[in-house]
């Protein structure tokens, strides 16, 4: 009894009520968590691993706006023309503005009677700074005229030229663009055996009926302008040469309008515009070029000369003959490039330059349509490229960038 009594009001020990009251897990159980947390942790893995990758993309994309709108924002506040290149193969973006380098300009308040011209001259700079030339006539001289705007330069006397000398500001590598006011003069006297040995001799090298030529301006072999005795326009530039790709050979642009582009004795605006990847010959305000010659090269950047810009030419072989007036030499001065990440291209088919004119549109010499680009985040599976997804920049006729 007693024994039985005692057996049945005996606590259990303490460890057994303890591990009675303590749950646990199977091995099985154990095994689906680690597998579940797995499966999350590379889910959220994944999408981690996507977020630099599209912030790329989306960053590049707006890279790509901003670089246009800047661009028709430095074209509105110059009025000088400004144009976004892009390569479409090897992903990048450059955008180039111009700025005057100088003006040449003679007002009424300027003008002497004097018949020979030998000082200097003021010509406004970049920056409202201010250069100064030096007009050297030889014979007759540069003669200050009344001209299309103003005063004007009168260039009769062979060798007459304006001498801007060699500072690094006319050395415009990257692009140039000579502008101006022709007047040339009647060049059918020059066929006259009497004007040919008295005044003016054939252009260098040149055969019996080579054209005359009349230099515009121009620095040595880097870049010019010149009326051919024909009345068409010619201009030129020459690049540097490549070390390392083809170091035998130096590329050289050359356009040309057809002969009497020019009317004698009249007032005509003409400007050659070189931007490194085109060249052309513009005539109050239209292209008038016939392009470029067959197997040529624009070279992507001129080669540095060590001869002075000049208005005109010190060779009386080569010296303009007529009048010029409010002549612009613009250079590019602000360029500003980018670089689209590995992933990120641009889709094959779409715009390879934006122009925008002075007024900050899309410049009709150029554009006839409003311009598309697209721009593509690319997963690449071997040879293969797959489009993830696609942004499209479009620049509307009027510059707008949406």
């Amino acid at each position: 009894m007693m024994s039985g009594a005692g057996s049945r009001g005996r606590r259990a020990p303490r460890h057994a009520r303890r591990g009675a009251a303590v749950g646990g897990f199977t091995l099985a159980e154990l095994l689906a968590v680690l597998a579940l947390l797995a499966i999350l942790a590379g889910i959220g893995i994944g999408v981690f691993a996507t977020l630099p990758s599209r912030y790329g993309f989306e960053q590049s994309t707006g890279s790509v706006r901003a670089l246009l709108r800047r661009a028709r924002a430095a074209a509105l506040e110059t009025r000088r023309e400004a144009a976004v290149l892009l390569d479409v193969k090897g992903g990048k973006v450059k955008a180039v503005s111009w700025a005057t380098l100088a003006l040449l300009r003679l007002e009424p308040s300027n003008l002497t009677p004097a018949a020979d011209v030998r000082g200097e001259l003021v010509v406004e700079g970049a920056g409202g700074g201010a250069v100064t030339g030096v007009v050297e006539g030889r014979g007759r001289g540069v003669t200050p005229e009344a001209g299309r705007i103003g005063g004007c330069l009168a260039f009769a006397a062979p060798g007459a030229h304006v001498d801007f000398g060699t500072a690094p500001r006319f050395d415009a590598l990257e692009g140039v663009s000579i502008e101006a006011y022709v007047y040339a003069a009647d060049y059918a006297s020059l066929r006259d055996p009497a004007y040919a040995g008295t005044r003016r001799q054939p252009p260098p090298g040149a055969g019996a009926n080579a054209q005359y030529l009349f230099q515009v301006a121009g620095k040595g072999e880097s870049y010019y302008l010149q009326v051919r005795e024909d009345y068409a326009i010619e201009a030129g530039v020459r690049g540097e040469r490549d070390p390392v790709n083809d170091p035998g050979r130096v590329a050289r642009a050359r356009r040309e309008t057809r002969a009497g582009t020019l009317v004698a004795e009249r007032w005509t605006h003409v400007a050659m515009v070189y931007d490194g990847r085109d060249l052309k010959i513009l005539v109050d305000g239209q292209r008038r070029d016939l392009g470029p010659s067959a197997g040529e090269s624009v070279p992507a950047r001129l080669v540095a000369s060590a001869a002075p810009f000049v208005v005109s030419h010190p060779d009386p072989r080569l010296s303009f003959l007529g009048a010029l007036d409010e002549l612009r030499l613009s250079g590019v001065v602000a360029e500003e490039t980018f670089e689209l990440p590995g992933d990120v291209v641009f889709a094959p088919g779409g715009a390879e330059a934006v122009r925008f004119d002075a007024h900050g549109q899309l410049d009709p010499l150029f554009h006839n349509a409003p311009v598309g680009i697209g721009v593509q985040r690319v997963r690449r599976d071997g040879s293969k490229v797959v489009v993830i997804e696609r942004a499209d920049i479009r620049v509307e006729r009027s510059g707008i960038v949406r």
